[in-house]
């Protein structure tokens, strides 16, 4: 038994240096689109999960485990602290023979842009080792997957003193669920939602003068803060170094503080700030049929598709 589990290993421990670019999976001829969303396989390999019990580090024995990446065109983009919850794909290895499925969990993902794309990198870890022999396993199946839009909201001047407020109107839509209302947003009406500067301060860093800004957002509505923006007087977007997003979802409304790093503008008698959302719109079901093995994912010629 220590032999085969040993063999199996060794086979597939090859896949774990396996690293296929987010781009070339997402746009190659391969790639799965449904609901405009691009399917593909980033990396796999072995690797145990470690957990404290009783102030004692445990290990568990290795699984196999792997990433893929969703993409989608902006401005759409996936939202972020959606929790699907535990979901499953089927999986099969190149005998045919059915494993214990594997598992997802889509629980504040990251996502990064580029060039126009939104990409969503998942991970998963397979509910049962391939035999020693498998030369490729499928993943097949659906997944939730939250959408979401961003949002530009309007530009707002505070004073740059601790403490000042500002209240604002936040994006909302029209709760439909067809393409026709999926990009719809308007504006909501005697909105109570606000927008604190909860710390402003002058610091110098590296030899710059700097500025800290710990800005607060209150809103009266289900929406996800991506960022803040900060612009100067020309409405010109300031270079800004994060210090950290927290986030907090309650019923239909939402508080997130963001902390943010720039240069000092210069009179520092006012803060202007662009807040940048994804708006939820909904949970949308993304096939799956993914092929992969040693060399990283596998598909079918478009010939040889039947």
């Amino acid at each position: 038994m220590e032999m085969r589990k040993h063999g199996m290993i060794s086979n597939w421990l090859v896949l774990a240096a396996v690293a296929v670019s987010w781009v070339a999976v997402q746009t190659g001829s391969g790639a799965a689109v449904e609901n405009g969303v691009g399917v593909g396989m980033d990396n796999v390999g072995w690797g145990s999960d470690r957990r404290c019990r009783n102030g004692v580090w445990e290990e568990s024995a290795l699984k196999l485990k792997f990433c893929m990446v969703l993409s989608v065109s902006e401005p759409r983009c996936f939202g972020q602290y959606a929790d699907t919850g535990l979901q499953y794909l089927d999986v099969t290895d190149s005998s045919g023979r059915k494993l214990a499925p594997a598992e997802i969990r889509l629980s504040a993902p990251i996502q990064i842009a580029a060039d126009g794309m939104v990409y969503l990198r998942i991970s998963g870890t397979a509910g049962e080792a391939p035999g020693p022999d498998a030369s490729w396993l499928c993943l097949k199946g659906t997944l939730r997957v939250p959408l979401a839009r961003l949002v530009k909201g309007d530009v707002y001047e505070l004073l740059a003193e601790k403490g000042t407020e500002v209240y604002i109107d936040v994006p909302g839509s029209n709760g439909g669920e067809g393409e026709a209302s999926e990009d719809v947003v308007t504006a909501r009406t005697a909105s109570s939602s606000r927008i604190v500067l909860k710390e402003y301060k002058k610091i110098e860093y590296e030899g710059k003068k700097m500025v800290k800004a710990e800005i607060g957002l209150e809103a009266d509505a289900p929406i996800e803060l991506s960022a803040f923006q900060i612009l100067n007087d020309k409405n010109e977007v300031l270079e800004t170094m994060t210090g950290g997003m927290s986030y907090s979802p309650v019923e239909s409304s939402c508080r997130a503080d963001a902390t943010y790093f720039f240069e000092d503008p210069g009179d520092g008698k006012k803060l202007r700030i662009r807040p940048i959302y994804r708006a939820f719109r909904k949970l949308v079901k993304i096939p799956v049929d993914i092929k992969f093995g040693m060399r990283g994912e596998i598909r079918d010629e478009p010939q040889k598709r039947k």
